[in-house]
């Protein structure tokens, strides 16, 4: 059973696993792996005209040429824990000062979840002084459009620019 990561040059990190009846779980990719769906609803069917299925597609066979005649089954995009500005939030809130909070990782979040609990376990600790100059700390978050706003400008973003606003510059 292989487990574990792939580091490239392609587009970050991807991951792979084979899972029970030799299927393999693969996942990772870059901006052109996510799409954002009206409402942040999640893509699980594969369709033919799926651009980023075809773009995984692409990137599965890059690392296994054997697979290039092999079709996703299933695919999976949800919505991506990302901020306006691209900057995460961390501290704590609320009337009573007991609500923590770590949130708008922008798709690191492993890494920065274990800042995170490392932050939050300060600051439980009441230990605010180590992360009170650092830019997270206490950041109050801009306001994301509802819909149909979110999706129109989205839209309009992607067509305009030809990427996502999610890749940063």
């Amino acid at each position: 059973m292989c487990r574990g990561s792939l580091r490239s040059c392609f587009f970050g990190l991807n991951r792979r696993l084979r899972v029970p009846g030799g299927r393999l779980l693969f996942g990772g990719g870059g901006n052109p792996a996510y799409t954002y769906q009206f409402g942040g609803a999640r893509a699980i069917d594969v369709h033919p005209y799926d651009p980023a299925a075809r773009f995984m597609q692409g990137l599965m066979t890059r690392y296994f040429p054997g697979l290039a005649q092999t079709q996703l089954a299933h695919r999976w995009a949800g919505p991506l824990a990302i901020t306006l500005d691209r900057i995460c939030s961390m501290g704590v809130g609320g009337a009573h000062r007991n609500i923590y909070h770590a949130l708008g990782y922008r798709g690191h979040g492993v890494a920065l979840a274990m800042l995170a609990g490392r932050v939050l376990a300060d600051l439980y600790d009441g230990n605010h002084e180590a992360w009170s100059d650092l830019p997270f700390y206490q950041k109050r978050l801009l306001p994301i459009p509802p819909e149909p706003l979110r999706w129109l400008g989205y839209q309009a973003y992607t067509r305009a620019t030809g990427r996502s606003p999610r890749k940063h510059g």
